[in-house]
């Protein structure tokens, strides 16, 4: 299989495209991928850490404004353009997007070769890229039912979220001897996505005031550029004789590790994070980003919350309504019991393989499977 995959901006919509990819190489070997992004985007740095081939396009964001919309267009043509060049000289089986504008040029280049398009859409509010070139995909794997009607009838194939293997596979019990956690201890995951919040970063500050004599232990992934200042006012905070184990990081690695270690996690409601909560099974406290597209993350949160699986709060509730939140979860272990069946019950660990069913069933490619 040739593949082409498409999309970035941020995380959410390309660490997808990276677990369809990896699930293409294991299952189908001496394939081919390439990825097509923009050079500005997290896919620029991510892509080649992760092994595979990626090169760039000129892309803009869809845009209503009036003075934007020549400009815009004038980048998507070009763009279309480069892509159009990229695919007959890579000729690929089918072309992947997993949303972001990036993918807008390269699926329609696709379309225009007659390529096949099979589109990932991650979140219950579909994407403005994806709706758009929803109509000229094969297929669109969706991770919520939901999001199905957005598309032309027969496209939408309800396929979760694909989830890389790494925290799929994390072991309880060994994730935590290696972060030396203790077995029986309430570990907390705070997480505001890859650039971090200050919003998340200011409550859970405010959290460790009165946490700091209890035993439990909180994994804080701050974000790059707040690590310092939150390492410097954690230490005033707690100072001499804390008992708490609160360990602030800029970002981790291995992410998978505090996945399968922790109790509860805090974080963001982007489709990527939920994704990976709920095919772990972990409880959480939900914050949607509030400037989120079509605010995109509340509808996220609100699904997760109305299945039991989570708590929601506003981003301008969370000053107040965190901390309390945390601590009354901490101290119910029954409680997160039933949220974790909840959550696992509405996780999807087998979404790649579903969506790895949808491309090798595309007419030109049905019969290219290898036998293992």
């Amino acid at each position: 299989m040739n593949i082409i995959f498409t999309g970035g901006g941020t995380g959410g919509h390309l660490y997808p495209a990276i677990a369809t990819a990896r699930a293409v190489m294991k299952s189908h070997p001496g394939s081919r991928i390439l990825f097509l992004g923009n050079r500005n985007g997290v896919e620029a740095s991510i892509v080649p850490r992760e092994g595979f081939e990626i090169g760039f396009v000129n892309c803009s964001a869809f845009s209503s404004n009036p003075a934007k919309i020549i400009g815009g267009a004038f980048k998507i043509l070009s763009g279309t353009a480069t892509a159009l060049s990229r695919i007959a000289k890579f000729k690929p089986d089918v072309v992947v997007g997993s949303g972001g504008y990036v993918s807008a040029p390269v699926t329609l280049a696709a379309f225009l070769k007659r390529i096949p398009i099979v589109l990932l859409e991650q979140n219950t509010v579909s994407g403005k890229t994806n709706r758009f070139v929803g109509r000229l995909a094969s297929k669109v794997c969706v991770s919520f039912e939901c999001s199905a009607g957005a598309f032309p009838k027969g496209k939408a194939v309800l396929t979760g979220n694909p989830v890389r293997d790494d925290i799929l596979a994390a072991d309880r019990e060994e994730s935590r001897r290696r972060l030396g956690i203790p077995g029986d201890r309430f570990c907390l995951l705070v997480t505001g996505a890859s650039q971090g919040a200050k919003s998340i970063n200011d409550a859970i500050l405010k959290g460790l005031e009165s946490w700091k004599g209890r035993e439990m232990t909180v994994i804080h992934i701050t974000g790059e550029k707040n690590y310092e200042e939150i390492k410097s006012r954690s230490e005033s905070i707690l100072g001499d004789g804390a008992t708490i184990d609160y360990r602030p990081v800029a970002f981790m690695d291995n992410i998978s590790e505090a996945y399968a270690a922790c109790d509860l996690a805090a974080a963001r409601a982007g489709a990527t994070t939920i994704a990976e909560l709920t095919a772990r099974g972990i409880p959480s406290i939900l914050i949607p980003y509030p400037h989120a597209a079509e605010d995109h993350q509340r509808k996220n949160a609100e699904f997760v919350a109305s299945m039991g699986a989570a708590e929601v709060i506003p981003d301008s509730e969370l000053l107040e309504r965190l901390g309390p939140a945390i601590e009354a979860l901490a101290s119910s272990p029954e409680r997160l019991g039933e949220m974790s069946g909840k959550s696992r019950a509405i996780g999807r660990p087998s979404a790649v393989l579903e969506i790895m069913k949808v491309l090798e069933g595309l007419k030109g490619i049905a019969g290219k499977k290898v036998e293992e």
